[in-house]
């Protein structure tokens, strides 16, 4: 079987091309140019999960990645039994032109097992939205 098929592949090249092949020549390709939409600053704003690194066990590090409206200012709060974390990764963000925003941050050793509440709130000049996940941490 495997003969036939080299025998075939040898033949074939052998062989010369249709005219219609041979002749044809191939036009540049065209260039799709794609101009981002300006963010409408009124629009309504809502905020949607996308990940969440959860359950985790610390030292760690966890990520959220939320979509909301294009432009969009984000913040983001974590807190671990009622304190707020800090950590340089828990900064405020603009959504990019597709309204993704991703925060990272490390999570340290000692914090207490639990669920701890990570808040996002995006907002433009009249709107604003929030998502409210919990961050599993185990031992």
């Amino acid at each position: 079987m495997v003969i036939a098929g080299v025998l075939y592949t040898w033949y074939m090249s052998q062989q010369p091309l249709p005219p219609t092949v041979q002749q044809q020549t191939l036009s540049p390709a065209k260039t799709l140019k794609m101009t981002p939409k300006t963010p409408d600053p009124d629009a309504p704003v809502g905020v949607v999960l996308q990940s969440l690194t959860t359950p985790l066990k610390p030292p760690a590090n966890a990520a959220l990645n939320i979509k909301t409206t294009p432009g969009a200012a984000c913040k983001i709060d974590v807190k671990y039994n009622n304190v707020a974390a800090q950590d340089a990764g828990l900064v405020p963000k603009i959504a990019d032109e597709f309204g993704l925003v991703q925060w990272t941050w490390s999570v340290p050793s000692g914090i207490v097992p639990g669920k701890w509440p990570v808040e996002a709130t995006c907002a433009n000049t009249k709107n604003s939205g929030y998502y409210r996940a919990e961050l599993e941490v185990t031992q």
